[in-house]
């Protein structure tokens, strides 16, 4: 199950098309990763919750694939840790572009201003 919110999570992640000269799209979107990031960091008592499990698994298990079981956990916590990454650096990026697209429209409002 968490795999699964895992591969719909990076696949939901893939940048779109912003028209960036529209601030109200581009707040819009902005607000979109913002909700998208809090979801992400919301699972990581999930990825905790797997993590101790596998552990007592292969503490309590001689006979479970201790290897594979490792794997399959540490995967899921690279995965989970690059999701949230890129997801922190997308809105990041977004807020840099709000904040120039505020100037340049400023900037081009005082323009036609002056034009007049």
């Amino acid at each position: 199950q968490l795999v699964s919110w895992l591969e719909a999570m990076e696949a939901s992640t893939q940048q779109e098309q912003v028209n960036w000269l529209s601030i109200q799209e581009t707040r819009s979107r902005l607000l979109k990763y913002k909700t998208t990031l809090q979801d992400i960091v919301s699972h990581k008592r999930f990825i905790e919750a797997v993590n101790e499990r596998g552990a007592a698994v292969i503490n309590s298990n001689p006979i479970a694939p201790a290897e594979e079981i490792q794997e399959t956990i540490e995967n899921i916590n690279e995965r989970y840790g690059t999701l949230q990454e890129s997801m922190k650096k997308t809105v990041a990026n977004m807020e840099d572009a709000m904040e120039c697209i505020q100037q340049y429209q400023e900037l081009q409002k005082s323009h036609q201003d002056w034009q007049k």
